[in-house]
């Protein structure tokens, strides 16, 4: 022959059939072999997603209870500013409806200290508005 064997075309001579398409019809072969090739970057960003999502979930379940605490310093802040009877009506009910959101909230295991924290919290600020001569409910639960 004038035409020279390729690399591939010699090394399937030396060896036979690569291993895929010893035991799996053609067709198959080929798409295992392209699902092969296709997985292996797939699977080199999905190892660094897997390190990532339980931190930004944690980060999530934490922006919860801080917006509740946001809300929490508001009321607080008014009480400062207005201490008057009438405003002290409206920041109970402020201070219940954020107790009750606290009490409806789901944390994991690991955030719970936080979220009894800012029950506590808003006992406190319940506390503070009864000092200043508002009608003050017991919590509920």
């Amino acid at each position: 022959m004038d035409v020279p064997l390729s690399s591939d075309a010699q090394h399937f001579y030396k060896s036979g059939l690569p291993f895929l398409y010893r035991y799996f019809p053609f067709w198959l072969a080929v798409l295992v072999k392209r699902l092969v090739i296709l997985l292996i970057p797939v699977a080199g960003l999905l190892c660094p997603m897997f390190r990532v999502l339980p931190a930004v979930y944690f980060g999530a379940m934490q922006r919860r209870i801080l917006l509740l605490y946001r809300e929490l310093k508001l009321v607080e802040r008014e009480l400062d500013e207005q201490p008057t009877r009438e405003n002290g009506a409206n920041l109970v009910a402020q201070v219940d409806q954020l107790e009750q959101r606290a009490n409806r909230l789901r944390v994991p295991l690991t955030l719970s200290q936080n979220l009894y924290q800012l029950k506590t919290h808003i006992n406190l600020v319940r506390g503070r508005i009864a000092g200043n001569g508002a009608e003050v409910r017991p919590p509920s639960d």
